[in-house]
């Protein structure tokens, strides 16, 4: 499997927050997760699950982030060689 791009933590953080303050960075990580072919090392899917939780100004819903994680979770994971 090969991508062009490996997002982490902060733009996913940044995609799902609901925060006014954070509107244009959203914009931007959604933009980012649209566009690209990326990949997302497990421990960023682990700290963005953990900061999403305990972040409370980001203003993410416990229901989103359980369907968030329900839908991730079952996916096959696939080695990514870095050249």
């Amino acid at each position: 499997m090969s991508v062009d791009a490996v997002l982490d933590t902060n733009v996913l953080l940044y995609a799902a927050s609901k925060a006014p303050a954070d509107h244009a960075k959203a914009e931007i990580a959604l933009h980012l997760v649209g566009a690209l072919n990326f990949g997302v090392p497990l421990q960023v899917l682990q700290e963005f699950l953990h900061n999403s939780r305990v972040k409370a100004r980001l203003a993410i819903e416990a229901d989103w982030l359980r369907q968030y994680y329900n839908r991730i979770y079952p996916l096959q994971t696939q080695a990514v060689a870095i050249p």
